[in-house]
């Protein structure tokens, strides 16, 4: 009994060690040091979990829906408001304004191709960020004026913006010398970011929070494609 109690005892004082030398190291630790623990914590749980159902064991664990990206407000990490869905939005170099990724379209270039092209050269996601478009249409578009020096030079009054739907599926940000600034924001908070009359036409197409659709709806056969895209 006395040698249970004793165990016990060691094990509780090298948790606390443990926690101790953790709370040291988030102190110190940098924001893509951050990002990269907050995925190796959550890897270690689900593993936790695989092993007690292979043992028969039952593990009902509460998991706090406020993460430390909630408490630290930081916009740049996908780990904060679980609860809600999350939009990427950039701050283009020399453009003091937030907006969705874009890029001018190019010739003979589909919509489609536009927004994947937009997205990796604003984004550098070809090798960082794993990303899905869902249809080849935009779901909406912002049409706005030029100025009055640019609509005699170009003779042309103004532009329209056309916007698609596009998953993120794995990854992370990573920015190009075109963008200074991105973030992970929610549909509420758009308003704080985006400039008014752009935000009045694309409010009215960004998914409210809730229920997720499937992604496989959108995506049939996603993972064989996926393997036949890799072989190629």
């Amino acid at each position: 009994m006395d040698e249970d109690v004793e165990v016990l005892k060691q094990q509780e004082e090298e948790n606390r060690k443990r926690e101790k030398e953790r709370e040291k190291m988030i102190a110190t630790e940098t924001a893509e040091e951050r990002e990269e623990r907050l995925v190796r914590e959550e890897r270690e749980k689900r593993m936790q979990d695989i092993r007690a159902q292979h043992k028969g064991e039952v593990r009902v664990e509460s998991r706090p829906r406020i993460t430390e990206a909630d408490k630290m407000n930081d916009i740049k990490s996908l780990y904060r408001k679980l609860d809600s869905k999350l939009f990427l939005i950039v701050k283009k170099k020399n453009e003091n304004f937030w907006q969705f990724p874009e890029e001018d379209l190019l010739d003979k270039e589909t919509l489609r191709q536009g927004a994947e092209r937009a997205l990796k050269e604003n984004c550098n996601t070809e090798t960082t960020l794993e990303t899905y478009f869902v249809g080849n249409g935009p779901v909406t578009f912002h049409s706005f004026p030029f100025s009055k020096n640019l609509q005699t030079k170009l003779n042309t009054y103004g532009a329209k913006t056309f916007f698609l739907y596009g998953y993120f599926l794995n990854g992370k940000v990573s920015l190009s010398p075109k963008v200074v600034d991105f973030a992970w924001v929610t549909r509420n908070d758009l308003k704080q970011y985006l400039e008014p009359a752009y935000f009045e036409e694309v409010i009215k197409i960004v998914p409210r929070d809730g229920k997720h659709e499937l992604l496989s709806k959108h995506m049939p056969n996603y993972a064989e494609r996926k393997k036949e895209r890799t072989k190629e």
